[in-house]
């Protein structure tokens, strides 16, 4: 399994599995130790993913080790990891038994606040046509919908579009203990929040927003105050923004400067002391770095790190020790 070491102030990538091939996937535990305990070497095959897949992350069985479900897209098989206390090894699970076709980006998050992670099938645009609307329609097509999680690895499916094209972001904004979607149309395109909770009946609560501009959102608790909070990451020169989240989704906001065309961004709990920092990945050989600490005046403290390579990251609590980890999966 990859570790990551200090050196003075930097931080220095050591993994067996980097040499493993340039098709292996890596996994990262104990990200910001600055002298972590040293597993034995994984097999690199552990590690080999074969195939295509639209990942979505989260504990589906709620049993406090993140999962893994891969999706296939279309008539293709999809297959289910379930995270377990020995970091690196993961159990096949039943998840490949609730087979989803057509083309979707799955969307995941404990949405209804049961302690599940769910699944939302999302499609950008809206809905295809279906065998039950029309005789002309792709075999394979779905509609939107709502992946209930059942506690056991399986899920209660319900329909439910969005006739939108909007990237989806998720965080429990309002710490009520149910995720919400931030729904954001980059540019000039509306947005909106789908407050977590019942999505029974007319669908999901919905608060309007304005954000207006193109930025690659990532959403944590970067306060450790127990409510998700957003960066709003804009490449290149223009500012960043910061909002802080309050009660019934009223914010605060600053604009830190994080300068930088690279990054693609995301958050974790990578030194398990409640509050996330933010993995600033620049694919391929643009330098990375981590914020440790990025405070509501949006001022932030940051350490810098390599990751060669292009990964898609997937990051969550594998092995349930309170720290986030990092799948790179390619």
């Amino acid at each position: 399994m990859a570790q990551l070491e200090a050196t003075g102030a930097r931080l220095e990538v050591s993994s067996p599995v980097l040499s493993g091939g340039p098709e292996d996937e890596v996994l990262w535990t104990d990200v910001m130790a600055a002298a972590p305990d040293r597993a034995a070497p994984v097999d690199p095959a552990t590690f080999r993913v074969n195939g295509t897949y639209a990942p979505a992350v989260g504990d589906f069985d709620g049993d406090g080790f993140a999962d893994v479900y891969w999706y296939g897209a279309w008539g293709r098989s999809d297959g289910g990891w379930a995270g377990t206390e020995q970091p690196g090894v993961f159990d096949e699970t039943a998840m490949a038994s609730s087979e989803q076709a057509g083309t979707f980006l799955p969307v995941a998050g404990d949405f209804d606040g049961d302690g599940d992670d769910d699944i939302y099938w999302y499609q950008p645009g809206g809905d295809p046509l279906v065998a039950e609307t029309c005789c002309n329609h792709e075999p394979l097509a779905r509609r939107d919908s709502l992946w209930s999680a059942d506690g056991d690895g399986t899920f209660s499916p319900t329909n439910l579009s969005r006739i939108a094209t909007s990237i989806p972001v998720v965080g429990d904004f309002d710490a009520d203990g149910a995720d919400d979607i931030l729904w954001y149309g980059p540019g000039d395109a509306p947005d909106e929040m789908w407050v977590g909770g019942s999505w029974g009946g007319a669908g999901p609560p919905r608060v309007e927003l304005s954000i207006r501009g193109d930025y690659r959102p990532v959403a944590g608790d970067f306060d450790g105050d127990g409510g998700d909070d957003v960066l709003w990451y804009s490449p290149g020169e223009p500012s960043d923004t910061l909002w802080m989240f309050g009660d019934d989704f009223t914010y605060s906001w600053s604009r830190p400067v994080l300068k930088g065309e690279a990054y693609q961004p995301f958050a974790g709990d990578f030194d398990g002391d409640g509050a996330d920092e933010v993995f600033l990945y620049g694919p391929g050989s643009a330098g990375d770095r981590i914020i440790t600490e990025l405070r509501g005046t949006g001022t932030f403290d940051l350490v810098t790190l390599t990751v060669t390579g292009r990964y898609t990251p997937l990051v969550a609590d594998y092995d349930g020790n309170g720290r986030d980890d990092v799948l790179w999966y390619r």
